[in-house]
């Protein structure tokens, strides 16, 4: 889609200058379709430094936004990478993006997320667009539900058939025999084994050492806080 909006192919751009085109991207797109748009996007919410926001707020009817325990993602992250969990949990840490390898045409844009506290800031502490923050082990326990509370804070109609057709659709062990079957287009090359992988909460009591949890509190006990995830630990 960014393409459409510029003058040459994205693999002949920096990705400072993709970024800026980015929001265009987005406003073609919303046109160009009678109903909802959604986007799924892996960046932090930032201001681009010709000060537009990367997601165009007049064209943005809410973000829905998943939050992971971050001991669960430091173990999901070191398999999707192909790395070890410290390896993981240091890019955690500090500025990361993905798809920033210029050796090669990257299959993806570049999507910076910074830290893993940072990004979660970035999104539920900016004003611009409505954000239903979301835990990941919440939707896991109760799926339907939160679809439902998904839909109503979108404006979106739905019927309790519709969203119990939704989950069984995307249930983990679905999910994972498509995968099996048909391969998953954003598993990392690096990645050893599936992109769905397990799925489950609190997977990293079984994974993660003492020392490799006091990594990840040291950097994020603050936002862990915010979402309940020392309550149990």
């Amino acid at each position: 889609m960014v393409e459409a909006v510029s003058a040459c192919p994205t693999s002949e751009l920096t990705a400072n200058e993709v970024d800026v085109m980015r929001p265009s991207a987005y406003r073609l797109l919303a046109r160009r379709k009678a109903g909802p748009v959604f986007v799924k996007a892996h960046d932090a919410y930032r201001v681009l430094k010709d000060s537009s926001p990367l997601f165009p707020a007049d064209i943005s009817r809410r973000a829905v936004y998943l939050v992971r325990n971050p001991l669960d993602v430091a173990v999901s992250f070191a398999a999707h990478l192909g790395k070890d969990i410290d390896h993981a949990i240091g890019l955690m840490g500090v500025d990361f993006s993905f798809a920033t390898d210029t050796a090669t045409v990257p299959v993806q844009l570049r999507q910076f997320l910074g830290n893993w506290s940072d990004h979660v800031c970035s999104w539920l502490d900016q004003e611009a667009i409505p954000v239903t923050p979301i835990r990941y082990e919440d939707l896991s326990e109760s799926t339907a539900e939160w679809l439902e509370a998904i839909a109503i804070s979108s404006g979106l109609e739905t019927t309790r058939p519709a969203l119990i057709r939704a989950v069984e659709a995307a249930s983990f062990n679905r999910l994972q025999s498509s995968e099996i079957e048909n391969d998953f287009r954003e598993r990392s090359i690096a990645q050893r084994g599936l992109f769905f992988r397990s799925g489950r909460v609190n997977g990293w009591r079984d994974v993660l050492n003492l020392r490799q949890v006091e990594m990840v509190l040291r950097k994020h006990e603050r936002m862990m806080a915010r979402f309940g995830y020392l309550d149990k630990l």
